[in-house]
């Protein structure tokens, strides 16, 4: 890196090309539980990304990060997402099942890929500044959360003026045993619970949001792409480690390195707390949001 600046405009680059991509896929898996309900065919998909995610945690990372580099590995993951989302077009088992495989194989690249870029960020920023690493890398990865947390924010808000309904601000009465069932007490769907206020989006509106996210997800590759520079000092990105980037290949020694990290102390302590966010990810995507009508 030639100076702190550019630096900067890498960091940015990465963090708002992650910003769009979960703005879209976040908000998304949201409505999955509610607009794909039919055969539970929406949270099945969304089942089936995180049971690929954490297969490909264990193989493909390291072995497309020393491949490619982080910056094609960014790419190939933010484009394979895109066919999920353009799934949700159309969505049946023959559509979400096939893209959701490819999705949650790409997402456990694309993190350790974005991870990987803003440690080296970090690095060569405190090299630059003389400054500690540790405050420089806490203060990167702060800078990167911040446009993380807000993604699924402006996703969100984005899905309701979209899929907003103009009833011209009149409301039927709502029967008695549907308000008794609304709120903590509401425990999905009921033939006897009937909300004559709740009706499901108009096909064009669903293409009109599914395709906004469509062009963000896009959009996200090309700024990655054009804004962000390959990373310098890092022997996968250099031209004189191509042959050597060559030879690498998808080995059962990647699985064996991973699990014998699972032993490290700090790692087994950080276990429990992925699986308590794993399961609170799972309860406020599939069951808090879910809307019955």
């Amino acid at each position: 890196m030639k100076d702190k600046h550019r630096i900067i405009k890498n960091l940015t680059s990465l963090a708002f090309g992650h910003f769009l991509v979960f703005t879209a896929f976040d908000s998304l898996s949201n409505l999955q539980s509610t607009v794909n309900e039919s055969e539970g065919v929406g949270v099945a998909s969304q089942s089936v990304i995180y049971i690929c995610f954490t297969i490909s945690s264990f193989f493909l990372p390291t072995y497309l990060i020393k491949r490619f580099g982080c910056k094609k590995t960014l790419l190939i993951s933010v484009f394979s997402v895109c066919p999920y989302v353009a799934a949700n077009m159309h969505p049946t088992w023959g559509t979400l099942m096939p893209s959701a495989v490819l999705s949650g194989l790409a997402f456990g690249p694309l993190w350790a890929a974005r991870s990987t870029y803003v440690n080296e960020l970090s690095f060569q920023y405190s090299k630059f500044t003389k400054a500690s690493i540790s405050v420089i890398n806490a203060w990167f990865f702060g800078i990167y959360s911040f446009f993380h947390e807000n993604a699924e924010i402006w996703g969100n808000v984005l899905s309701y003026f979209v899929l907003k309904e103009n009833n011209n601000g009149t409301e039927a009465a709502v029967p008695e045993e549907t308000l008794l069932q609304c709120g903590v007490n509401f425990c999905g769907k009921s033939p006897e619970i009937v909300n004559p206020n709740l009706t499901p989006p108009s096909d064009n509106q669903w293409f009109t949001l599914t395709g906004i996210y469509l062009g963000f997800i896009i959009l996200a590759g090309f700024v990655i792409m054009f804004f962000m520079d390959p990373l310098e000092g890092n022997s996968t990105e250099e031209e004189d480690n191509k042959d050597e980037r060559k030879k690498t290949k998808l080995s059962a020694n990647l699985l064996v390195a991973t699990l014998k990290h699972m032993k490290n102390r700090d790692q087994l302590l950080l276990i429990p707390l992925s699986f308590y966010c794993g399961l609170a990810d799972g309860f406020y995507n599939s069951d808090f949001t879910k809307v019955s009508s």
